[in-house]
């Protein structure tokens, strides 16, 4: 009921002006376990997206 997929959330969310003039910024969190103690640790990685219709035919990773 709450959790429905939807690939187009996934995708890149600036169209029109927005595609020269804006960022998209979204992340993902997971938790790790140490594979000694058990422990778990949380940490997260970070997707920013800036002005997509400026750039190139190839991603820049920076």
């Amino acid at each position: 009921m709450f959790n429905k997929h939807d690939i187009s959330r996934d995708a890149c969310q600036l169209f029109g002006a927005q595609a020269s003039k804006g960022y998209d910024w979204w992340w993902h969190s997971f938790t790790g376990y140490d594979a000694e103690t058990g422990a778990a640790k949380p940490f997260f990685i970070e997707f920013f997206l800036c002005n997509p219709a400026l750039g190139g035919d190839g991603a820049r990773l920076g």
